[in-house]
């Protein structure tokens, strides 16, 4: 694949990627992710609904119509480091897609009215939240980061999007969109010269900005902490993490090897003790979390109430050896072919949408 990269004269930066397929997919990554929501948790989602309540040429109802009009897809997500905007359309309506893009993104209406409507709306996300594992992922963030804003949720709750007005939204909106700030991804086939001097066009009337990186904030040493939430169901749900390297960290792909020995897929340690061997689970998984500047490694699976002690134990058995003991080089060597592996497939998986280099 063909992958070039430009920075426009007002400082947004464009990503292209050739890759003939019949469908051209744009990612927009706008640096506005929940950890930038300062003393008003939710803001950066708040703000993502916002851009789709109407622009200056278009309804709610038409943002999405001409998209899928021509068979398109659009639709949008808040992260903890960004706000992402996708389209995928056939590579003929790629200028469709950019322009209903760039309106979204350049001239939102921003109505008084629809502000409040969305706090009712948000309000119900959040109510829906509390009954998946989503709560639970929150209140992992919540307690293992003591101090950077990675830990607030998303979504933020109730109280902040209460205390939420209309300035405080707008004025993310007015500091956060802007072209230095903003990096856009194409994939499809599509010629680099040609998507510089459409993107050029599309976006022209983003204000130039800067990019705003996040401020390093260290954790400060903390012995093991604990959190819980009461809920009557019959299973008990347990996430067990530490602190990991962040997306610039060497250790990064050390980590990931770690993560696919101890506990990704059925053949990893905690599959085999805990499922296999002892028959706690039905699944046990490990997952690595990296961001820029920080990152986690955690451990999640579910039992009976009345085995989380037991859990517990094990899982750090099973860590405390993998810090003791030196891996094998067989185990060493499949997980690196492994990982390789889900890699490539993944990447095939992801293809209708343009990567994030």
């Amino acid at each position: 694949m063909d992958c070039q990269i430009k920075t426009l004269k007002n400082g947004l930066r464009l990503v292209t990627t050739r890759r003939p397929t019949g469908i051209t997919a744009v990612r927009i990554y706008v640096r506005a992710g929940s950890r930038y929501d300062d003393e008003h948790p939710g803001k950066a989602h708040f703000v993502e609904h916002m851009l789709f309540t109407g622009t200056a040429n278009r309804s709610s109802r038409q943002i999405y119509s001409d998209v899928e009009s021509v068979g398109g897809l659009i639709e949008a997500n808040t992260t903890k480091e960004y706000t992402i905007f996708s389209i995928a359309v056939m590579d003929r309506y790629l200028e469709i897609g950019l322009d209903v893009l760039a309106d979204v993104i350049s001239n939102p209406l921003f109505d008084y009215m629809a502000f409040f409507k969305e706090k009712l709306i948000i309000m119900k996300e959040i109510r829906q939240a509390q009954d998946t594992r989503g709560i639970l992922w929150d209140l992992f963030s919540e307690t293992l980061w003591s101090e950077n804003p990675i830990r607030w949720p998303t979504l933020g709750n109730m109280q902040s999007l209460h205390d939420l007005e209309y300035g405080d939204a707008l004025d993310f909106y007015q500091e956060h969109y802007t072209a230095g700030n903003i990096v856009i991804s194409i994939c499809g086939d599509i010629d680099h010269q040609h998507a510089i001097e459409q993107v050029s066009q599309q976006f022209s009337y983003l204000p130039r900005g800067q990019e705003l990186l996040p401020t390093p904030i260290a954790e400060p040493p903390s012995s093991r902490r604990t959190a819980h939430i009461e809920k009557d169901i019959h299973q008990t749900y347990i996430m067990m993490g530490v602190l990991a390297a962040s997306m610039k960290d060497e250790d990064r792909y050390a980590v990931k090897l770690v993560d696919k020995i101890l506990g990704t897929g059925g053949s990893s340690r905690l599959s085999q003790r805990l499922r296999e061997d002892e028959k706690y689970v039905y699944s046990v998984h490990s997952l690595v979390q990296p961001y820029e500047d920080t990152g986690c490694f955690v451990v999640y699976t579910s039992c009976s109430p009345e085995d989380v002690s037991t859990m517990e134990s094990l899982i750090l058995v099973e860590w405390e050896k993998l810090c003791s003991e030196p891996v094998s080089d067989t185990e060493l060597e499949a997980a690196k072919r492994i990982r390789s592996e889900e890699r490539r497939v993944g990447k095939e998986c992801r293809s209708r949408w343009s990567p994030y280099p």
